[in-house]
């Protein structure tokens, strides 16, 4: 079976562009490769940049080196479509077989059913079929398939040291986290109270001394430093600042002014933001249509095409006030506040100063919006958790009643990935995309427990049945 999916992945991976956010990966990994620069200027590599994290580009670029032995080196436009772009997709078959073998391996070690490891192994490739994942799929160059990956590895080694309490396990959890860490950036955030939790909960189990309790903690989260620390150094010598990356600043923008939507607006997110095959009937239940999008409609500040003509220019020219989307408006102030400090002579430096000044900015304007912030929630809780929270619904108090703790702990890292996204995002469909094989395996063991019992009980009848058969039925040749 496991070679049948390679085949289909392989299969999968076509000669079509690379769009979205894969497009920088592949001209900065190109860069890295040719020039020995994390620039994100194809023609102009001396420009550095830290935009995204590091290790999507370090293994795009570890395929453009093999491309290169097939093809020749190039200009990155030429990695970004065609055979050289099929090349560097390929490494998601990779990806897949890490995640897949993972989760069948978590799932056999816990119900030690081959059919139900195989279930999950499945679903997992599976989750990634969606048709909003396009940019983020298989025939992609997203970062969703590898941090999903991680992920799952970085789950199971959280729940063995919170369970078993070994000092390898509090290691190897950290190690696995600082890498997630490298793809996504705010696992760092998640981490850190991930570890005060492992502490807390090592604490309620007593079983081992404070002292003991306390240096594996320690151990976990020097780990994780150990990992993130290199280009956390990189960063603040070439960039003045500790950060992963500099999205964050735009991505809390975003947000923030998602939360100061008008009343007619924040209705008309649970409409715009409704799952594909839910969406007319929420436009019907809250009376909106295609047409509240269009320029002039009550809905149109909530279309995310952010490239529209009009968007386009005004984000080029740093003008929000001409933006018609919040996407547009938002970026539209980056592009903004980055020209002021090019002005200013930042150089290389202007991107990332201006992605703090909007953080900081962003993150006042949240706090002097409670109110919204947490009514907004419950949209992006409806946008990218319509799925999730259910399934980890269904997985804690399965955990809580049959006294599994593991099962919660390795639930954990991706409740705290959902909430966080919940809390300080817009939550595209995409972004919930690593956790969900996490939350399937986890359904698919309570799913294996309950079966068990059905076919227990099952079992249990027929045995009193068969019983009671023979003491009615004498056997062939007994005396009457």
């Amino acid at each position: 079976m496991f070679a049948a999916l390679v085949t289909i992945w392989t299969k999968q991976v076509t000669e079509e562009p690379i769009k979205g956010d894969g497009v920088f990966i592949v001209v900065v990994a190109v860069n890295l490769l040719h020039h020995g620069a994390f620039s994100r200027e194809a023609d102009n590599p001396d420009l550095l940049t830290m935009y995204r994290e590091p290790l999507p580009v370090f293994a795009t670029a570890g395929a453009t080196a093999l491309t290169d032995m097939a093809f020749g080196p190039a200009h990155p436009s030429a990695y970004e479509t065609g055979p050289r772009a099929r090349w560097l997709k390929l490494q998601n078959v990779l990806w897949l077989a890490l995640l897949c073998g993972a989760a069948f391996a978590i799932t056999f070690r816990i119900t030690r059913s081959v059919a139900f490891a195989a279930l999950t192994g499945v679903l997992s490739y599976a989750v990634f079929l969606y048709p909003a994942l396009r940019y983020s799929g298989v025939d992609s160059l997203g970062t969703e398939i590898s941090a999903a990956a991680l992920l799952m590895l970085a789950s199971s080694s959280y729940a063995l040291a919170a369970t078993q309490g070994k000092r390898a396990a509090f290691c190897a959890a950290g190690v696995l986290f600082g890498v997630l860490a490298l793809i996504k950036a705010s696992t760092l955030y998640i981490a850190l109270v991930l570890a005060v939790l492992l502490l807390a909960f090592s604490l309620v189990r007593r079983t081992r001394p404070f002292e003991a309790v306390v240096s594996n903690t320690f151990v976990f989260i020097a780990s994780m430093a150990v990992i993130v620390a290199p280009w956390m150094v990189r960063n603040w010598i070439q960039f003045d600042t500790f950060a992963l990356a500099e999205r964050g600043g735009l991505a809390l923008n975003h947000r923030a002014l998602f939360n100061d939507v008008n009343a007619v607006e924040y209705r008309g997110l649970f409409y715009v933001w409704a799952p594909s095959p839910l969406r007319d009937f929420t436009g019907r239940l809250l009376g909106f249509t295609s047409e509240d999008l269009r320029a002039g409609g009550r809905l149109s500040r909530l279309d995310a095409r952010v490239l529209a003509p009009e968007n386009r220019a005004a984000v080029r020219a740093g003008r929000p006030q001409d933006a018609t989307s919040i996407m547009a408006q938002s970026n539209a102030e980056l592009a903004r506040i980055r020209q002021a400090f090019i002005a200013q002579g930042y150089g290389q430096r202007a991107w990332v100063a201006a992605d703090t000044h909007l953080r900081k900015r962003a993150v006042e304007r949240m706090l002097n919006n409670p109110r919204g912030m947490l009514a907004v929630s419950l949209a992006t809780a409806w946008r990218g958790g319509v799925l999730l929270l259910p399934l980890f619904a269904v997985a804690f108090v399965f955990a809580w009643r049959a006294r599994r703790p593991d099962l919660f702990a390795f639930c954990l890292p991706a409740f705290g990935f959902t909430v966080f996204y919940i809390l300080f995002s817009h939550f595209e469909p995409r972004y919930g995309a690593p956790m969900t094989p996490i939350a399937l395996l986890a359904c698919v063991v309570v799913l294996h427990r309950y079966f068990s019992a059905l076919r227990d009980r099952l079992g249990a009848r027929q045995a009193v049945f068969a019983a009671a058969h023979e003491r009615k039925v004498p056997m062939r040749g007994a005396l009457p």
